[in-house]
């Protein structure tokens, strides 16, 4: 093995050897990344802070909801609001049409709950004619 820090070893031998070693790393760097199909990832960086934004009851994002998000962006001189953009507005049917999908449901689930109690009146009533 060649010692890299050798004085007594020539200058261009230790270049040589460190190139060597070098290209040697980005070589299986490479056969990791495309035959083993491990990519390297990207994902804690993605979510940096997410934790901490739920624990404070924020949004796991910056931009999913709040005065960020929420506010216009500009407004005129005389006080007008301006015109919602065409992602605010998609945000708001979205908000809408999760709202009445939520309406709906608990409608459901009580009229369920109505038929359900109605079946075990009915259910103790017809076990009392039978006593």
């Amino acid at each position: 093995m060649l010692i890299l820090n050798d004085s007594r070893v020539p200058y261009n031998e230790r270049v040589r050897a460190y190139t060597g070693t070098l290209l040697l790393q980005i070589l299986c760097m490479a056969v990791r990344v495309l035959f083993l199909r491990r990519p390297l990832s990207s994902y804690p960086a993605l979510c940096a802070g997410q934790k901490w934004r739920v624990s404070k009851g924020m949004a796991r994002s910056g931009n999913e909801y709040g005065l960020m998000t929420d506010l216009p962006d500009w407004s005129y001189l005389d006080g007008r609001q301006a015109p919602d953009s065409r992602r605010k507005t998609a945000r708001l049917k979205r908000r809408e049409d999760m709202a009445k999908r939520i309406v709906q449901l608990t409608k459901e689930v009580d009229e369920a709950k109505k038929k359900a109690t109605l079946a075990d009146k009915d259910t103790k009533s017809n076990t009392n004619n039978y006593v």
